[in-house]
Order: structure tokens, then C-alpha cells, then sequence
């Protein structure tokens, strides 16, 4: 086929802080094996040398520290204008600077998966969801969602699906809630994912989740296709990876190894 890397999406995908470093590379290589043309990644400055094990991704540090302040958030805004999608939150913590990328993410109208401290900042930050739109993708697990719509966590599992689908509707979003079976809902549409297996119920996982679906989404597919792909994609992997190691405990990155076999 006559494609290059441009063709397979300029993809930025803003992560890491000083005690989750891991979060950030684990989502870049989910990125990149799912296809990824040309992945951008903004770290904090301090963590930048984590990044040189993975010589395909185009890293910029963001400020000079260890944590998403202002500094490190101008540096990343200004890098959004020259992407197809962007993703935040695997790994960011609770830096100063996260609610002004965020905002500026949002009224970019890029496509765009918000995940982890992203969706946390987003809680905090009740304005900002006036600015979501249909191009984006917010992935929560169930204490993810139940600080989104301020609601105790074993209600929203009494009624999953409804809170799932009444939340999309209201935000005009594309919302994924994680779990043993996902939820997908995007206006008056709903699917559930079942793939995967328990090895996925550990650290890391959401964060190649994130990376997945910004690929997709980088690619332009859009944002409902995506989330369901991706959750797809994230399942069967794992599927994959636990007949391969057999009776060993699965890791995130043996989930890392089996996409796209």
C-alpha cells in the first residue's frame, strides 16, 4: 500500500510524573503497537531519560521538574495544535498545571481520551465540563465515575449501563466504563465488552487502554469506534497473552506483547 508514517496519525500523549513513570511508557508502547505513526509524548522534564529505552517515540520534556506545574503544561499545549488526537492523565498526579492543559485540550476540539488523573482534575474542575464535546472519550473505572457525577460507587453498580448512558448523554462524549464487562455508550447507543480476563485487574492496564484508543482515534476513527475497539483490543490481548504464559501470573506488559498478534 502507498501509506507512510504520517498517514497512520500525529498522535500526543501528555503522561508520567515522578512516582508513575511506568503508567506513561506502558501507554506509549500500547500506542505504538497498535499502530501508531507518529507518537509525541510529554513528560516532566525530570523523567524525560525514561524514554530513551523507547527510541520511537518523539519525547518532549515538559518544564524542568518532576511534576505537571505550569511550566510543564505550556510546554504540552503548545504541541496540540500540530496533532490528529491527543491523550491525558496515565500517570500525571495532581500537578497545578493539569487543569489549564486539560481546558486547553478541550476547546482545541481535537479527539481526544481522557483517562486516570485527567478525569480526577476533571471532577475537581466542574467547569470544564461544559467544554467536552462529541470527539472525546473519557475512560473512568467505577471510583473514576463515582467522583465524576459526585455518586457512591455501589450505586452506580446497581444501574451501570443507565449511569453509563445517561452520563454520556448529558456530556456528549463517548464514555467507557471500565470493568469486568465495559461499558460503551455514546448518545442512544450502548455496547458491552466482555473480553479479557482477570490479569487485567491490576496496574497498567488503563493506561494501555489510553494509548490504544489514541492511536485508533489518531487514525480517524471516531470516538464510539474507538472506545469499543479499544476495549476489544485491550481483552483479546489479554485473552492472548494468558494462553501463551499458561498457569504465570499475567502482566501488564505480557498484555503490552500480545497486541496485534
Amino acid at each position: 500500500l502507498n501509506i507512510h508514517k504520517g498517514d497512520n496519525g500525529r498522535a500526543l500523549l501528555c503522561a508520567g510524573s515522578k512516582s508513575y513513570v511506568g503508567a506513561a511508557l506502558l501507554s506509549s508502547k500500547a500506542a505504538l503497537r497498535t499502530g501508531c505513526g507518529l507518537l509525541h509524548v510529554a513528560v516532566p522534564g525530570g523523567i524525560r531519560a525514561a524514554f530513551y529505552e523507547t527510541p520511537s517515540v518523539i519525547c518532549h520534556p515538559a518544564g524542568s521538574g518532576f511534576d505537571w506545574d505550569l511550566e510543564a503544561a505550556q510546554t504540552a499545549l503548545a504541541l496540540i495544535p500540530k496533532m490528529d488526537a491527543a491523550a491525558l492523565g496515565p500517570g500525571m498526579g495532581s500537578g497545578e498545571g493539569i487543569a489549564m492543559l486539560l481546558r486547553a485540550a478541550l476547546l482545541s476540539k481535537k479527539p481526544l481520551v481522557l483517562d486516570a488523573d485527567a478525569l480526577n482534575v476533571l471532577a475537581k474542575n466542574p467547569s470544564l465540563f461544559e467544554h467536552i464535546h462529541e470527539k472525546v472519550v473519557l475512560t473512568p473505572h467505577i471510583g473514576e465515575m463515582s467522583r465524576l457525577i459526585n455518586k457512591p460507587a455501589d450505586e452506580i453498580l446497581k444501574s451501570p449501563l443507565e449511569t453509563a448512558s445517561v452520563a454520556s448523554q448529558s456530556w456528549g462524549c463517548t464514555l467507557l466504563l471500565k470493568g469486568a464487562t465495559s461499558i460503551i455508550a455514546f448518545g442512544d447507543k450502548v455496547s458491552l465488552n466482555a473480553s479479557g480476563n482477570p490479569g487485567l485487574a491490576k496496574g497498567g492496564s488503563g493506561d494501555m487502554l489510553t494509548g490504544i484508543i489514541l492511536t485508533l482515534l489518531a487514525k480517524g476513527v471516531d470516538s464510539y469506534k474507538a472506545a469499543c475497539a479499544g476495549a476489544f483490543m485491550l481483552g483479546t490481548s489479554a485473552e492472548k497473552a494468558y494462553k501463551l504464559l499458561q498457569e504465570r501470573m499475567l502482566l501488564a506488559s505480557d498484555v503490552l506483547d500480545a497486541l496485534g498478534v
